[in-house]
Order: C-alpha cells, then sequence, then structure tokens
C-alpha cells in the first residue's frame, strides 16, 4: 500500500461511517481523547501474518488467537503495560498453529476464565501445543464449543457465534480446518465487528442463509489474512473498516484495495511497514482508530501556562525516534476537558483551573505534564506562602512568556491585620490567618497570591540560673531569656521533678518547701526548654 494512501484512511473511514450509517455521526470530541476503560477496545497487534486481537469492554477482556509461542512472548509484555493481568475468556478460532499455537503461554500467564474453541479437535490442538510445565494449568481450564447461535456477553458487548454453520470432519492440521473457523459478531451500542479467523466466501455466504443480514458490520477482520474476497462477499458485509492482519512480505493486492476502496471501506494493514498495531475504539455511537508500533519510552516536555483559548503542539521525545509522529502512534487524554482538551498532541487550553495531559503509546507506555490554564496574562514566582508573624518574603509577578518583572502593577492585601503587602511586592507577616494578597494591572487583569502566617516560635530558652541554694521556706523568682527576642508565641510552661522539694507557679517563681535535690524546668510551645539544679538546705 503507497504511503499516500495510508494518510487518507482516516478520512475514508470518516467518510465510511458517514456513508453506512446515516444519522450517527461521531461526536465532535470523542476522537480526541484516548479512551477511558469504559468503552470498547480493541487491539489488532502487529504479530506476522497471525491473528492477535484483543478486546477490552467496559473492563472485561478477551483475546481471540495469538499466533505461534514466540507472537505470544511477545504480546504478554505489551498486555501487562496495557494493565491487562486476567481474560474473562481466551478464543481460539480454529485448530491451526499460525493461530493457537501460543494460545497455552496466554492460558498460564492470564489465566482465562474460559476458552471458547469451535470444535473438541480444536481445544486437543492447544493442548498439543503446551509444554509439560504448561499442560496442568492448560488442562483445568474450562473449555467450551461455541456453537452457532450461542452468545455471551463481555462487558456491555454480545459477541455471538454466526459460525460455521457446520463443522467439517478433517485433520485439524489441513487446510480444511480453515472451513471450521469460528465467525463472531460484536455488537456494542449502535457499533458492530466481525471477526472470521480463516474463514471462506463460502462459509460466509452460509452465514448469510441461515442468518441474513446478520454479517453487515462497521469493522470487518479481514477473513484469513491478506486473502482476496469477492465483491458479492463485500456486498453482504458492507464494512465501513477493514484490518487486514499480515507481515511485510504477504500484503494484500492491489486490485483487492481497490476493490475494498470501491465498497467506500477505509483499509488497516498491521505490519511495521504499514500501519502496526491497529487500535478501534467505540463509546457504542462512535468509532476512532489509532495506529502505532511498540514504544520503548515515551517523554513529553512541559508547556507553558496557557490562557482560554491557546493552542498549543505538545513537543517530546519518543523511543524510537524514527516513529516519533505523535498525531499518528499515541493516544492523548485530558484529565479535565473542561480545563484542557487534546487532540492528536494539540492542546487547547478552556478555562482556568490544572488538567493532566497523558500520552500513550498502542503498547501502554505513557507519560504525563500538568498543564495549567489562566484567565490572566499575569504569573506569579510563588502562588502559596508561608510566614510567620513579622516574617517577610517577596513576591514577583510577570506577564506569562516573559522573564522580566511586569510594569504598572498595584499591590493590595485582603486582610491587613494578616499580611500586609508593600508596592515592590514585599509580604509581611501581621498576625496569624489566612489571606490573599492580590497583584492588579491597570487594565484589570489580577493574580492572587495564597498567605498563611502563622506565630513566631520561641527557638531557645536560657534560665537566668543553672544552679540555686535555698533554705526550706525560702522564694526565689526564676527568669527566662527567649530566642530571638521578637518571638510571637512565648507561651511557657513550668515544672518541678519533685514538689517534695520546691514547687513553681506558672510564672517562675520557686518555693522550697522541704529538704533535697530537685530539678526546676521550663519548655516554650515550640520545644525549646532550659532546667534549673535547686539544693534545699
Amino acid at each position: 500500500m503507497r504511503k499516500g494512501s495510508l494518510r487518507c484512511l482516516a478520512a475514508l473511514l470518516a467518510l465510511a461511517l458517514l456513508t453506512c450509517l446515516p444519522g450517527r455521526l461521531p461526536a465532535p470530541c470523542a476522537a480526541e481523547e484516548e479512551p477511558s476503560r469504559q468503552g470498547l477496545e480493541v487491539y489488532f497487534f502487529d504479530l506476522g501474518r497471525v491473528d492477535g486481537i484483543l478486546i477490552r469492554c467496559d473492563g472485561a477482556t478477551c483475546f481471540i488467537d495469538v499466533g505461534y509461542k514466540e507472537c505470544a512472548k511477545t504480546v504478554l509484555p505489551w498486555l501487562k503495560a496495557l494493565g491487562v493481568e486476567k481474560l474473562d475468556c481466551y478464543i481460539g478460532t480454529h485448530g491451526h498453529a499460525d493461530h493457537i499455537e501460543g494460545a497455552p503461554e496466554m492460558i498460564c500467564a492470564l489465566k482465562p476464565d474460559v476458552v471458547y474453541v469451535p470444535r473438541q479437535m480444536a481445544w486437543r490442538a492447544i493442548l498439543s501445543c503446551a509444554s509439560k510445565a504448561q499442560g496442568p494449568t492448560v488442562q483445568s481450564t474450562p473449555c467450551q464449543i461455541l456453537k452457532r447461535g450461542e452468545s455471551f456477553m463481555l462487558g456491555g458487548a454480545e459477541i455471538r457465534c454466526l459460525g460455521p454453520i457446520a463443522t467439517r470432519r478433517c485433520e485439524v492440521g489441513g487446510i480444511a480446518e480453515n472451513e471450521n473457523s469460528l465467525i463472531l459478531k460484536l455488537t456494542y451500542g449502535a457499533r458492530t465487528f466481525l471477526f472470521t479467523g480463516d474463514t471462506s466466501d463460502g462459509r460466509l455466504r452460509e452465514v448469510e442463509k441461515k442468518y441474513p443480514g446478520e454479517l453487515r458490520c462497521d469493522v470487518l477482520k479481514n477473513p484469513h489474512h491478506n486473502a482476496h474476497h469477492s465483491a458479492a462477499m463485500l456486498d453482504l458485509v458492507k464494512p465501513c473498516a477493514t484490518v487486514i492482519c499480515t507481515d511485510n512480505e504477504l500484503q494484500p493486492g492491489s486490485e483487492y484495495l481497490r476493490l475494498l476502496k470501491k465498497h467506500k471501506s477505509a483499509v488497516f494493514i498491521t505490519g511495521s511497514e504499514n500501519d502496526g498495531n491497529v487500535l478501534i475504539t467505540s463509546d457504542g455511537q462512535s468509532l476512532d482508530v489509532y495506529c502505532g508500533y511498540p514504544m520503548q519510552s515515551v517523554k513529553l516536555e512541559e508547556v507553558p501556562v496557557l490562557t482560554p483559548g491557546e493552542r498549543v503542539q505538545v513537543k517530546g521525545k519518543l523511543k524510537p525516534k524514527k516513529l516519533a509522529k505523535p498525531k499518528r502512534w499515541l493516544n492523548w487524554k485530558s484529565s479535565d476537558p473542561v480545563v484542557a482538551t487534546v487532540s492528536g498532541g494539540v492542546i487547547t487550553a478552556v478555562s482556568d483551573g490544572t488538567a493532566t495531559i497523558t500520552a500513550t503509546a498502542i503498547n501502554g507506555v505513557s507519560d504525563s505534564i500538568d498543564v495549567r490554564v489562566s484567565m490572566t496574562c499575569l504569573e506569579l514566582d510563588k502562588s502559596e506562602l508561608a510566614l510567620k508573624v513579622g516574617e517577610g518574603q517577596v513576591v514577583r509577578v510577570r506577564r506569562i512568556g516573559e522573564r522580566k518583572p511586569a510594569e504598572g502593577v498595584t499591590w493590595t492585601s485582603e486582610d491587613v491585620g494578616v499580611a500586609m503587602v508593600a508596592p515592590d511586592g514585599e509580604v509581611i507577616g501581621m498576625g496569624v490567618g489566612e489571606t490573599q494578597v492580590v497583584a492588579r494591572t491597570d487594565d484589570g487583569e489580577a493574580v492572587a497570591c495564597h498567605v498563611v502566617v502563622s506565630e513566631k516560635p520561641v527557638k531557645s530558652v536560657k534560665l537566668n540560673k543553672d544552679k540555686l541554694k535555698l533554705d526550706v521556706g525560702e522564694r526565689y523568682a526564676l527568669s527566662a531569656e527567649l530566642s530571638p527576642s521578637d518571638a510571637t508565641d512565648r507561651r511557657l510552661e513550668w515544672a518541678s521533678s519533685d514538689e517534695s522539694v520546691v514547687t513553681v507557679d506558672d510564672y517562675g517563681n520557686v518555693l522550697a518547701v522541704g529538704r533535697g535535690t530537685a530539678k526546676v524546668g521550663v519548655r516554650a510551645a515550640g520545644g525549646a526548654y532550659d532546667v534549673c539544679k535547686v539544693k534545699v538546705e
């Protein structure tokens, strides 16, 4: 497929959706955000000329086929990065090794609740691929023969078996086994997917005869990888998008691609020289498509503070570099679209606040940045300030994107009893409490700094005596020197180690009441203390 045609696929898909489903247009912002875990995600992984399909719907997960053992070893780390640690079900469409040889790896790693196959021989083929260590786990996993007309729920999606209408008796490794492929239709809201394994046009015609109109779908997994199919079959299915799971050597022919285009179907081809992994998501109404390759790392650059309506393209580094095309290879999400939205790596500021923008590669590797949107063009070097009573700090204001201080700024305090602010932006703590100091320009723009003022504590206490001799009945007034001298929290607590020898009141007055030795101590509210040793004779 030519690169030029690849660039047109997204537009073709939109056109196909409009043509196939009149009145059901995608929501304007649906394609702009990475899909949440509520909704449908269908991943067609690039594993060569094999099928490896992850379906995740409303938190439930299913995997169809996987190919050879090395394919399973390739895809399992991707699934882990995507947060898939367990499967609700695994589906082996038929018994060929290029579809189920890696199934034991998947079953042992992801512990599906059930395995679906078209016939018992396909299950035996899976068992035969298990190593000695894998055997017990695979054998203990429930297996169910999925027959035409049967269905099950995966989250909010229904997966219905349309075929084969009847299985053929044949050796599991023979070519006729293709005709036993499961034909599955997934329905989620108004959107449908058709998964066909290696089935043939003849088998699809049998399904159409049994279930008229049921083959129609929005997304078709092309039967038998890159195989050419007839116009008559495409007339029955009428796919808006066709996904072809193949490798770089065995590509679909140009004649077949022209036929798909004639049927108004967008085409997505796995393989490193085409679209790589393909992810199609849906909320039940819209369909959104993302393509890309596994990334080793994603690193986004910070963006400056934005004003409402401002747009900026996120920059960053992707590994490997040659795939660094964020619009195509990354899914984007904003934690708060009310503050900022993101589409193809372009952030649009909406309203005041902070939103986290996350870019996720198709194998789950991601990075996030926080984006602040401010209603003003002003910014402070400190948005919050903690002071002690009597302390001062300068808050600087500048226009966003500029380094020099803003000119023509007037400072005010909302509560001068808590904090005062000088014309140069120096904020001074006056009393315990919270307030805001506000910088305003002549044209009315304003930005505020939240100020919290607390008591200035005593850091050290020094008594005027460290030793004292008294007679029984004698009194002495101890005094304490506090540092710093301008500490505002000057509360002191006095105590005697032995009140049968001496007592002390709240003001440091010591009374000798009996012979012996005791210690009189004083402690400030901040923890600083000192002790005087008293001997009574």
